[in-house]
């Protein structure tokens, strides 16, 4: 199995910038493995947390939860892609967020120090890790300004856009809460118009 999901891990690392075999391997080998069930939660909010995560397959969440328990979904990850970069999700190495699996899930999880020193030590890598920075810069500013200025039907369009099989693979009442609009407001604007 950890050949699997080496080869997983390898094909992420891949995705985001091409990068020599031996350097892949480095990431690879200063990763562990672990598997998660449908609810668990791989991070809780306020929590210490120093790693980075790798989703291999399976799907989850990041929320946040205010005082009262309302949660607000900040983010998807399908596998196989990246969870957001701790530094996003952090602050003095506690947790912001919560990460919960939406589905059994397979992940790879690398020492945020250990990836800081291995990109400090090496250019390729250093430019792999700014590429990842730069998607989830990219994806939150996207975020952002869709709930600023898109209506909710425009907002389900880009949801759309950049989650093509979003509506299948996620809970509606996440992917509302995602685009900050309601339950039933989502399923309006699902609904096909009538004449």
């Amino acid at each position: 199995m950890s050949v699997d999901r080496r080869a997983l891990l390898t094909q992420i690392i891949m995705s985001i910038q091409k990068m020599t075999d031996a350097n892949s391997e480095r990431l690879c080998n200063a990763s562990r493995f672990k598997s998660l069930e449908k609810g668990e939660i791989l991070v809780h909010q306020n929590c210490e947390d120093h790693f980075e995560y790798f989703l291999l397959n399976g799907k989850c969440r990041n929320l946040i939860r205010d005082a009262q328990g309302r949660e607000v979904t900040l983010g998807f990850t399908k596998g196989f892609g990246i969870v957001p970069p701790n530094i996003a999700r952090t602050r003095e190495g506690n947790s912001l967020v919560e990460i919960e699996m939406l589905a059994a899930s397979d992940i790879a999880i690398i020492d945020s120090n250990k990836l800081t020193e291995l990109m400090v030590g090496d250019e390729e890598i250093r430019d792999w890790g700014n590429a990842v920075l730069r998607q989830e810069l990219q994806r939150m500013v996207a975020r952002e300004w869709s709930l600023a200025v898109l209506s909710a039907q425009e907002k389900l369009e880009w949801f759309r856009s950049d989650f093509p099989d979003g509506e299948a693979t996620f809970p509606h009442i996440h992917i509302a809460s995602y685009l900050g609009i309601t339950p039933v407001t989502l399923s309006r604007v699902r609904a096909p118009s009538r004449p």
